[in-house]
């Protein structure tokens, strides 16, 4: 009878046992800091990066840092762009200035409707398609593609360029320089 109660008490030692053994594994497994890695960390700082490209107009530091924003929201890049293709005249800055604005209204270059369009305040589509101008004229070839495929459907940029008399002037001398 004693044997019994020995390993009767023996086996809820054991169970006691495993039981805060499991409890400080767990306890353990979720204390740990786990660090993953975006695809889109180049390794390298984004402070360094941006002086390099912002005031040596370093187009190699600009991509890593278009890599590195990535993973934030589509505006925060806008600066960098800006002064990226006003300061250095840098033509795929100018084409990322326009991919961003359409990034913020969740809006795409392949955007074919004029409603779509209508979902950036009149300012805004001029600030837009100003920079994508600018991008073809300095030979960007996504921005000159991108042009094209707007003028080849159904010139729906004239249609969203009514009231800016200036932009359709700047609209008729690209297409008439990447023809």
């Amino acid at each position: 009878m004693k044997l019994k109660i020995l390993s009767i008490i023996t086996i809820l030692a054991l169970i006691i046992v495993a039981f805060f053994i499991g409890i400080k594994y767990e306890s353990n497994r979720n204390n740990k800091i786990i660090n993953v890695k975006s695809l889109n960390d180049t390794g390298k700082s984004i402070n360094a990066l941006t002086v390099k490209a912002i005031h040596d107009g370093d187009t190699i530091s600009y991509n890593y840092l278009k890599t590195e924003y990535m993973d934030f929201p589509p505006g925060d890049f806008l600066p960098i762009a800006l002064e990226m293709a006003n300061e250095h005249d840098y033509p795929r800055a100018y084409f990322d200035v326009y991919f961003t604005i359409l990034n913020m209204k969740n809006l795409d270059e392949s955007t074919n409707s004029l409603d779509e369009w209508k979902k950036l305040n009149p300012k805004m589509t001029r600030i837009a398609l100003d920079y994508l101008l600018n991008a073809a004229e300095l030979g960007d070839k996504q921005s000159i593609d991108i042009f094209k495929d707007y003028y080849l459907k159904n010139k729906k940029l004239n249609s969203i360029l009514n009231n800016n008399c200036d932009l359709i002037v700047k609209y008729s001398k690209t297409l008439n320089k990447i023809k």
